[in-house]
């Protein structure tokens, strides 16, 4: 069980307090959120050009398992991204990395992810973990198209 996390009214996720206590989250809504939107280290190849910070989390570097990293890559992609059908291919591509962990968990048998631009001004990312009773679970985030380059 995790400490939930909410979407605030500052565009962000932050701890979700409910009667001056910690919420909890007995779904895996907040282990989808720190796998996606907290930024996984890179190569240096990875990155852009004229970045120089790989990100990523210091606990990666005493982690249990070896080369396990927390979070996504999809950093990368309102770094430097365009606004087109290979950027959402990559937001599905590194959305998918960062939860498969949760399939070599066995905490389902799948991952989907579909983005999509819409209005041509926005990137909407649904998330479907299958579970094995045919009990799947659905998620859905929605991105400013401003932050990133049209093109």
């Amino acid at each position: 069980m995790d400490i939930a996390l909410e979407y605030n009214a500052d565009g962000q996720f932050d701890i979700s307090i409910d009667q001056g206590d910690l919420k909890k989250d007995i779904g895996l809504e907040t282990a989808v959120i720190i796998s996606l939107f907290t930024n996984q280290r890179v190569t240096s190849e990875e990155l852009p050009d004229l970045f120089d910070d790989r990100g990523g989390w210091w606990g990666d570097s005493i982690s249990e398992v070896d080369g396990d990293q927390i979070g996504s890559k999809l950093w990368l992609v309102f770094k430097t991204g365009k606004l087109n059908n290979e950027t959402l291919e990559k937001i599905e591509s590194y959305s998918r990395e960062s939860l498969s962990w949760m399939i070599e968990d066995k905490l389902c048998s799948s991952v989907i992810a579909e983005a999509e631009l819409i209005d041509g001004e926005f990137i909407s990312l649904s998330i479907e973990l299958a579970k094995e009773e045919n009990n799947n679970i659905l998620y859905s985030f929605l991105w400013d198209g401003q932050k990133i380059m049209r093109g």
